[in-house]
């Protein structure tokens, strides 16, 4: 996706400590169909980043 931007990537020259991501939303969404379906698609690319 990087190329189609037109983006240059790079490895970082350091170690970096693990970032730990939440997610918040407000209660009235918990039932939306389409927020869920939202935070599963982002929970999905996480893990999938995560496992390398």
């Amino acid at each position: 996706m990087a190329d189609s931007l037109g983006l240059v990537t790079f490895k970082i020259p350091l170690p970096l400590p693990a970032v730990e991501v939440g997610f918040a939303w407000r209660p009235r969404h918990d039932a939306d169909a389409a927020h869920a379906r939202l935070r599963g698609c982002v929970r999905e690319l996480m893990n999938e980043v995560s496992a390398g």
